[in-house]
């Protein structure tokens, strides 16, 4: 799995980031997220083939500071629309 930075937001003093990440199944290319904060991390992988829609949701993350500990049912909410 490949991981590229994408941004930082500020969460209570801290920046908290958000990646790309990137990995190959089968026969595509898999596009997934994951957030650091302080100690903590969450990662996601293979959410979705659609680069540009995960790129999408990495920016509703940043913009609304999501930190790792509600990434999984933020991308659940997100995945249900």
């Amino acid at each position: 799995m490949t991981i590229d930075f994408i941004a930082a937001t500020d969460y209570l003093g801290s920046p908290i980031y958000y990646y790309l990440c990137i990995s190959y199944s089968g026969e595509a290319l898999q596009y997934g997220v994951k957030i650091c904060w302080r100690e903590e991390e969450a990662c996601i992988p293979e959410i979705t083939v659609r680069k540009g829609e995960v790129l999408q949701l990495l920016e509703l993350l940043r913009r609304g500071a999501v930190p790792p500990s509600a990434l999984q049912d933020i991308v659940e909410d997100w995945l249900e629309r």
